[in-house]
């Protein structure tokens, strides 16, 4: 394998977060299987590899409309425009998209529809909302606990569930708000209103304890 493609294909594996896409469907596997009792099916394994594919797909194209503040916030990290084309990179978002539409379409519609909306919505945050106060946050975090909502979709609705769904909502939002901590330098310039820049570094740390 030729050096160039080699570094192509590790840029796009770091870009995908391969230990966060672990989580979410290690949340996935341990909701479905010790709290709703599900038993594994072709369903529920093509909802674990469509949700692999759209969190990758988001992530990747996070990245792609970050590379400005990326470049002052963690320069380390930007992988778009230097290791990889930006072509190539939204030719990945654009592929995996659709795959997971396609297996959303053996799933049931619920899922598909549930799908498009998710894929649309990270399109949006990553383009325009995340720039906005809280809104990009809460956005996060819903789609993280709807990660394991989506479950109902094959199983039963319980309490517990439930309470899974708000730990992974509340924990992801914290998450989200520390890193726009961490992001204020490269925020700034691109005129963000994250809750730090208006609020100021002392009242978010409140926030998030």
């Amino acid at each position: 394998m030729k050096p160039k493609r080699k570094m192509e294909i590790k840029a796009l594996i770091q870009l995908t977060r391969p230990v966060n896409l672990f989580f979410v469907v290690l949340g996935q596997l341990l909701a479905s299987f010790y709290i709703l009792n599900l038993e594994i099916n072709t369903k529920l394994v093509l909802l674990f590899i469509g949700t692999i594919f759209i969190t990758a797909a988001g992530y990747v194209i996070n990245d792609y409309f970050d590379v400005k503040a990326d470049a002052i916030n963690k320069p380390r990290s930007v992988f778009i425009g230097r290791y990889i084309s930006r072509r190539k990179a939204l030719l990945f978002v654009l592929t995996h998209n659709s795959l997971a539409v396609i297996i959303a379409f053996f799933i049931s519609k619920k899922v598909l529809l549930t799908y498009l909306v998710i894929i649309v919505l990270l399109w949006l945050y990553s383009y325009l909302l995340k720039k906005n106060f809280l809104v990009g946050n809460l956005l996060v975090a819903v789609l993280a606990g709807f990660s394991i909502y989506i479950l109902t979709f094959i199983g039963p609705k319980t309490n517990l569930l439930m309470a899974f769904v708000f730990f992974a909502f509340i924990s992801n939002f914290i998450r989200e708000i520390i890193k726009d901590a961490e992001d204020v330098k490269g925020d700034l310039l691109l005129g963000a209103n994250t809750i730090p820049i208006t609020i100021g570094l002392k009242n978010t740390r409140l926030i998030i304890v």
